[in-house]
């Protein structure tokens, strides 16, 4: 599995390279899209490495940190780009908009909608481990606390969301879209979410229910993406991550 994730990550890197210097016309125009994020992105990594020195955490391990989450942050970000590009290059819409809109955006998604979807997963994981006998993988939020793990935690999903539902979906959508396949969509909404959820197996102490765990949530993002924008799907990640740090555990703890 560790293989088959490596060669994901160059198969990305490389047909990324190759997109971008083929639709580099678009280039501009998305990266005014992405750049906002990316320095809110920036802002989060630089105040948790400030509160990790006052914590008292070592120089080495906050510059380590730090160089380890900036490479995958700025390649995330240029991910971004690229997959807004091939949107761009088959003339569908971008699912991105100014962040400026942000909130009218998710705001267009209705009560229920949002939470079905947050509960929903939260119920479906309790439900999962309790069957399983299982405990949340790590309780970043106890030995961190609740400010630090959320930051760290919302870099991580920006990267994640970068990533698997901009760039994947955009370029499956854009393949698929050249060979005239009706059902794109699906297929993007269906690859990515896997993807995403085969990632996970990348923590030394998750098994194959840590995938089963995710891949329904990592569908419903893909559709949510579709359906409402990238800002959706970035506020949902965050929401249901953020269950999963603080009150997951504490529900296991009394079940």
């Amino acid at each position: 599995m560790e293989i088959i994730i490596s060669y994901y990550g160059w198969v990305l890197l490389v047909s990324s390279l190759f997109f971008g210097l083929k639709y580099h016309s678009y280039f501009k125009s998305n990266l005014k899209l992405i750049f906002p994020y990316f320095v809110i992105n920036v802002f989060i990594l630089l105040s948790f490495s400030a509160m990790a020195t006052f914590r008292g955490i070592s120089y080495d391990v906050i510059i380590l940190f730090l160089k380890k989450n900036s490479w995958q942050l700025l390649r995330a970000s240029y991910f971004a780009v690229v997959g807004a590009m091939l949107f761009n290059a088959v003339g569908l819409p971008i699912p991105i908009q100014p962040i400026t809109r942000i909130l009218k955006r998710i705001s267009q998604i209705s009560p229920k909608i949002m939470i079905s979807i947050i509960m929903g997963h939260f119920v479906y994981t309790v439900i999962l481990f309790a069957i399983f006998s299982l405990k949340p993988l790590s309780n970043t939020f106890m030995l961190m606390g609740m400010v630090r793990t959320i930051m760290i935690d919302a870099s991580e999903v920006f990267i994640e969301e970068f990533t698997f539902r901009l760039f994947l979906m955009g370029l499956i959508v854009y393949l698929f879209h050249k060979l005239k396949f009706n059902e794109k969509w699906v297929v993007a909404i269906l690859i990515s979410g896997s993807f995403w959820a085969l990632l996970h197996l990348q923590n030394p102490t998750a098994n194959w229910i840590k995938v089963v765990q995710m891949l329904p949530l990592g569908i419903i993002l893909g559709w949510v993406m579709k359906k409402y924008g990238f800002e959706a799907s970035l506020f949902f990640h965050l929401i249901t991550n953020i269950l999963m740090l603080t009150l997951l555990p504490y529900v296991l703890l009394n079940l």
